[in-house]
């Protein structure tokens, strides 16, 4: 039994080492072309919160130029593709940090098809856990003994806006505190009063 948790261990930390930079490449199409999405230089074990460690680059494989190009931090090589704007194209979020409580942050791009390029939301990679509901609320949850709930929206500008205030509950008590504010915030984006 020893022998075989002591391959186990041997193996899955050989696979997963971050000794070495790492990276990631991959492509994907995008406004009727394709488009080659690569970080370069992630790395947990040179991770420092103050300092960019990576590179983010979007090229056009057709035309071979690169149309986005962004220093990041960024602890693991990691590229997701996800709607987070609900105009139904996927937009791009590169993996920034994670903390000891699992408060997992990323950097989002969104596509911008009347443009064809991808326009970085400044400071989204601030906001811990977050989800984007089916009204375009994001909502972000920041663990830390307590829960910190807060909500925000993406304007026009590729900005982000906070909306409401921010619900600080014990793990125990979070739903109904956190449905009463989330309602309020959807009943003012509604009225208009963002």
């Amino acid at each position: 039994m020893n022998r075989l948790l002591l391959f186990l261990v041997l193996l899955i930390t050989s696979e997963y080492s971050f000794s070495q930079p790492t990276s990631v490449d991959t492509t994907v199409k995008y406004f009727s072309a394709q488009y080659q999405f690569k970080m370069i230089g992630s790395d947990e074990t040179t991770f420092d919160y103050e300092k960019n460690n990576a590179f983010f680059y979007i090229k056009d494989v057709g035309t071979g130029k690169i149309i986005l190009k962004d220093s990041v931090r960024s602890m693991l090589p990691e590229i997701r593709f996800e709607d987070c704007n609900l105009d139904k194209i996927k937009d791009v979020l590169v993996y920034c940090a994670h903390g000891a409580r699992a408060n997992t942050t990323y950097y989002l791009y969104l596509a911008d098809p009347i443009s064809q390029s991808f326009k970085k939301v400044e400071s989204f990679e601030e906001l811990p856990n977050t989800t984007i509901d089916k009204n375009g609320i994001v909502q972000s949850v920041a663990l830390y003994g307590k829960l910190g709930y807060s909500f925000y929206i993406i304007t026009k500008d590729f900005k982000l806006k906070k909306v409401g205030t921010t619900v600080e509950v014990e793990p125990d008590d979070s739903d109904r505190i956190i449905r009463s504010e989330y309602r309020r915030v959807l009943k003012s984006l509604k009225k208009g009063n963002n």
